[in-house]
């Protein structure tokens, strides 16, 4: 069992990163994903602003 895990983690962990990072950066840029991203900034912008007239 421990051998398994080993090798999982030495092997099999980097490899499936890699592949993934590679899907990662290609989406990264699309059009859609920097929407969500700037929408998600606007909306954490508005919820640190200083609010008037309240507590």
């Amino acid at each position: 069992m421990h051998v398994a895990t080993s090798f999982v983690v030495t092997f099999v962990e980097p490899i499936v990163n890699t592949v993934m990072h590679h899907f990662f950066e290609a989406y990264w840029d699309h059009p859609r994903a920097m929407a969500a991203r700037s929408w998600v900034a606007q909306r954490m912008a508005a919820l640190r602003a200083p609010r008037m007239g309240g507590t």
